[in-house]
């Protein structure tokens, strides 16, 4: 950990090569919206009305369901890609995480697959120099992703 922040330190001047801010589809964010309200003032109207009975408690926690799928749908709306001359950083919502380029031995493009499809029809897949992880990244400019992933 002491020689990430020792290397982080040293590139703070890491110039971006290349960014990507992919935005969650239309019909999940709404969706997920339309889902989170839906719950969460039914789970309160439910606790209100409903109060000193044993529906409360499914109340409260379709009420907790709500929210957090509110909260998820607001942070989780944008996956964002930096590319950087030493870095590869990526960030969604609260999760960020940072790749050195060095380790980076390979990069293709292929169909999105899982979750990132609802981020993008293309991802980036990234081999590494070392061990079986393959970070994926959903892009709307795969070419130019990759073209930025290839320089240097």
């Amino acid at each position: 950990m002491a020689l990430l922040r020792i290397a982080r330190a040293h590139d703070r001047d890491d110039m971006p090569l290349h960014f990507e801010g992919v935005m969650l589809n239309r019909t999940v964010r709404l969706s997920g919206w339309i889902v989170g309200l839906l719950l969460a003032f039914g789970g309160i109207t439910g606790m209100v009305s409903l109060s000193e009975s044993w529906l409360e408690i499914p109340a409260a926690i379709a009420a907790a369901i709500g929210v957090f799928v509110l909260a998820t749908v607001m942070r989780c709306s944008r996956f964002e890609t930096t590319v950087g001359k030493q870095w590869l950083k990526t960030r969604i919502g609260p999760i960020k995480n940072d790749l050195a380029r060095s380790l980076i031995s390979e990069v293709t493009i292929r169909n999105a697959t899982s979750w990132r499809r609802f981020y993008a029809a293309e991802e980036i897949v990234i081999k590494l120099d070392h061990g079986d992880e393959q970070p994926l990244l959903p892009s709307q400019d795969a070419e130019g992703l990759l073209n930025a992933l290839n320089e240097i």
